[in-house]
C-alpha cells in the first residue's frame, strides 16, 4: 500500500469516525432534551397540584366566609324585623 492510498484510508477512517460522533452527539442530545422535557412535565404536575390545593383551600375559605356574613346579615335582618316590628306594636 502506497503512502497515498495510506493517507486517503486515514482520511475515510476520520470521516467515518467524525460522522459516527456527530450522530451519537445528535442522540446524546436527543436523549437529554427527552429527560428534561420530563423533568419539566413533572414540575409543571406537580405545581398544578399544588395550585388547585390552594384553589380548593380558598373557595371552603371563601364559602365559610360567605355563611358567615350571610348569619351575621340574618341576624342582623331578624333584628331590624324585631325592631320594626316593635315601633309598630307602640304606634
Amino acid at each position: 500500500m502506497s503512502i497515498l492510498d495510506s493517507i486517503q484510508a486515514a482520511e475515510a477512517e476520520a470521516l467515518f469516525l467524525k460522522k459516527a460522533a456527530v450522530v451519537t452527539a445528535r442522540d446524546h442530545l436527543r436523549d437529554v432534551e427527552r429527560a428534561a422535557a420530563r423533568e419539566a412535565e413533572t414540575i409543571v404536575e406537580k405545581a398544578r397540584g399544588q395550585a388547585r390545593e390552594k384553589v380548593a383551600a380558598a373557595e371552603k375559605e371563601a364559602i365559610k366566609k360567605l355563611e358567615q356574613l350571610l348569619a351575621e346579615r340574618g341576624a342582623n335582618n331578624d333584628l331590624v324585623a324585631e325592631q320594626a316590628l316593635a315601633r309598630l306594636d307602640e304606634v
